[in-house]
């Protein structure tokens, strides 16, 4: 059955250009499910194609090396890893221009002191003048000191990461020669990169580095990088070390250590307590001082403890280990 909406007669044809008006719609109900309140069929069910998506893995790398040769190439490299960014801080410059401030200040202020000796009133225009200018330089001069106090923060490029960076110089030669001077500056670099690192963190970094190079290992080169710089660095012969995967391997040598030193002196000193002469006493207070200056030093070595967190727990440490001592030697 037919059914058009929009004129005057239902299931009649009719000439729908001629009736139609402006706004009118027609409505095909042949092709559509009949259904009313008296039939229990529902209308068929409509099916949508559903489509499951994978996790998003595929990430757009470039790596550095394919961009042009020259400052491209430099802004590219440095980019990719916090620790490459290393740029001049121009500290001669900056601790020049202070100077200079400082003495036209110095300057202001003594001309103001001179005028203040004078008659208040007869020049009075002249020292309004003088304190303008001293209040301008004064601000300039503050704002440069804070700025300049600002960029003393950063930290200098660690030795591995600067030799990294004159050994990636060396082999691209991204520049001319008089423009990558900046890069022999040393004591003028600052870093990007706030790598808080202890001495074990860095020791280890070394050692991975060098066993590493030594090898050239892939196994370890995949251990310790992600997909992300292995994807970044393909094509070229250098060794990226993904600093959450050194902090891992850290992270689990502190605990190991921290299970060792709690473990294994109260072993040693209940085998030792258990023979119940005094010398045995004796050596087991020996092992107490023993480890107790491991674990300063392994606390210091691996931490960035301060000295008075390192007494306290230096003094926690030896205390559980006296209790120890004194509750066993008081039950046998």
């Amino acid at each position: 059955m037919d059914e058009h909406i929009g004129g005057d007669s239902i299931g009649e044809p009719m000439d729908q250009t001629a009736s139609r008006a402006p706004g009118d719609a027609i409505i095909e109900m042949s092709n559509l499910p009949a259904s009313s309140i008296h039939s229990r069929q529902p209308l068929p069910s409509q099916t949508r194609s559903t489509q499951v998506w994978e996790p998003f893995r595929e990430v757009n790398i470039r790596p550095w090396h394919e961009y042009p040769r020259g400052y491209p190439r430099l802004a590219a490299f440095q980019s990719s890893k916090p620790k490459w960014s290393m740029y001049r801080g121009f500290g001669y410059l900056h601790s020049r221009v202070i100077l200079n401030m400082q003495d036209e200040i110095g300057c202001l202020e003594d001309e103001l002191i001179t005028l203040d000796e004078d008659d208040y009133e007869q020049q009075c225009h002249v020292l309004m003048s003088r304190e303008y200018d001293l209040e301008h330089g004064r601000c300039d001069d503050d704002e440069l000191l804070v700025n300049v106090q600002k960029l003393n923060t950063f930290q200098k490029p660690s030795r591995p990461d600067y030799r990294g960076i004159r050994a990636w110089f060396w082999n691209e030669r991204p520049l001319s020669e008089s423009n990558e001077q900046y890069i022999k500056r040393r004591d003028d670099l600052i870093s990007f990169e706030n790598k808080d690192w202890s001495d074990f963190d860095k020791m280890m970094d070394v050692l991975i580095r060098y066993f590493t190079v030594k090898t050239w290992s892939g196994f370890t080169q995949k251990i310790f990088t992600t997909p992300e710089d292995r994807e970044e660095i393909r094509g070229g012969n250098y060794i990226y070390l993904s600093q959450s995967r050194v902090e891992g391997l850290v992270n689990l040598i502190v605990l190991f250590s921290i299970f060792v030193l709690l473990v294994l002196p109260v072993i040693i000193m209940y085998s030792l307590i258990s023979a119940g002469d005094n010398r045995s006493r004796l050596n087991a207070v020996g092992i107490l001082v023993l480890f107790t200056l491991l674990f300063s030093g392994s606390m210091g070595m691996m931490t960035k403890a301060k000295r008075h967190e390192l007494f306290a727990a230096s003094a926690a440490y030896c205390a559980v280990l006296v209790v120890f001592i004194s509750n066993f030697s008081n039950e046998t």
